[in-house]
């Protein structure tokens, strides 16, 4: 797969997007003891796969009438044609792979343009990945959207956190998500998504958590309370080794131990910065090894 190929992700359904969990909603039962919830509805927060238009109104349903923004997690160009929620697909989702925000949205603002512009289009269809086959062409009136459009169209606040699917975030999306989660009011209510609902989804949902809660909560409990909501178990459902995805998910497990430490060590309200804490430790670590 060469060129990212145009595909339907979500029907525009009343049906809420896959993997939908709040953390109002009952958790799982595992047969063990009630894990430590100390904060955890306090959050006010869902996530969840991709959602259509009318997917958004349904959450909006779910969640009340309250002021809340969605935390979009998705690196690569995405939007709705008459309320499905489209992509363009690369292989492995990676077609936006190393490029800056910023190119990521002239790139998906070009695309957007040429659907536009068109007199017709089609859909792309790949298996295992579209969530529907629409074979007839697309032609006007059509109503396209960016994520943000539309989001703030249903009357949702809107911010994008742009992390490569299967990869933990950078360094640098780390410290804006720091800066935006801890200057928010606790009223909010944040829905996080991305293509799936699991890796991302469940890797910011936890570090939203995190950042609240990791000096009450010990770290495998904060883990097996989002599993038990609905969340990704990060230690056994990674993919084996040889798969494509095996590596970047050891990545994000180290990735989210130490994010973990860098919430327990803050004694200044997250004044110092994730960016700021590595470089300590790194310095640190040389020193010793000096």
């Amino acid at each position: 797969m060469n060129e990212p190929l145009l595909i339907i992700e979500a029907a525009n359904t009343d049906d809420l997007p896959l993997r939908f969990r709040s953390t109002s909603s009952p958790l799982a039962n595992d047969s063990g003891k009630t894990p430590e919830m100390h904060g955890f509805s306090e959050l006010r927060m869902s996530g969840s796969g991709q959602f259509s238009q009318r997917g958004l109104r349904r959450i909006r349903r779910e969640i009340g009438d309250t002021r809340a923004i969605v935390v979009d997690l998705r690196q690569e160009s995405h939007g709705f044609v008459n309320g499905i929620a489209v992509c363009w697909f690369g292989k492995h989702n990676n077609a936006n792979k190393g490029l800056t925000s910023e190119e990521v949205l002239l790139e998906e603002d070009r695309r957007f343009g040429f659907l536009k512009d068109a007199a017709a289009f089609n859909f792309d269809y790949l298996e295992g990945k579209s969530a529907l086959r629409i074979d007839e062409p697309v032609v006007h009136p059509k109503a396209i959207y960016s994520e943000q459009e539309m989001v703030l169209q249903e009357g949702f606040d809107y911010i994008r956190f742009f992390v490569t699917d299967h990869h933990r975030p950078s360094d640098e999306e780390v410290d804006r998500f720091i800066a935006f989660s801890t200057s928010l009011p606790v009223s909010n209510w944040l829905h996080f998504h991305c293509r799936g609902g699991v890796g991302r989804t469940s890797s910011f949902m936890l570090m939203h958590d995190m950042l609240r809660n990791a000096k009450f909560v010990n770290f495998e409990e904060l883990l097996r309370r989002h599993v038990l909501n609905g969340g990704r178990d990060m230690y056994r459902l990674h993919p084996d080794r040889g798969n494509y995805k095996n590596a970047p998910a050891l990545e994000r497990i180290a990735f989210i131990e130490t994010f973990y430490r860098y919430c327990v060590d803050n004694q200044d309200e997250f004044v110092t910065t994730w960016s700021q804490w590595l470089n300590t430790r790194q310095s640190d670590i040389n020193v010793k090894q000096s």
